[in-house]
């Protein structure tokens, strides 16, 4: 099964965690060479376009994570409680 990634995920690699094209290629198996170098290169000569709506997406990203944190799933509950039984008193 392969799972596609999009533009966001390449992006967030490049700019926040300073992977190279390489990298990220080698992480992602959906994902060509190409597709990333060509990604990177869309961002680079769209910065003006494609910033704005990167911001937002990661502005979005914080909001469900704190959202999730505040309200977890019951399966999130019961995977941190076993972590919390599994710990040494």
């Amino acid at each position: 099964m392969s799972h596609a990634i999009g533009i966001e995920t390449v992006l967030y690699e490049y700019i926040h965690n300073d992977k190279t094209a390489e990298a990220i290629a080698d992480r992602y198996h959906t994902v060509t060479l190409e597709q990333v170098y060509a990604t990177i290169l869309y961002f680079l000569q769209n910065q003006q376009k494609v910033s704005p709506y990167f911001v937002d997406y990661l502005e979005f990203c914080q909001k469900a994570r704190e959202e999730q944190a505040k309200n977890p799933s019951p399966a999130v509950v019961r995977l941190l409680q076993l972590k919390k039984d599994r710990r040494p008193s």
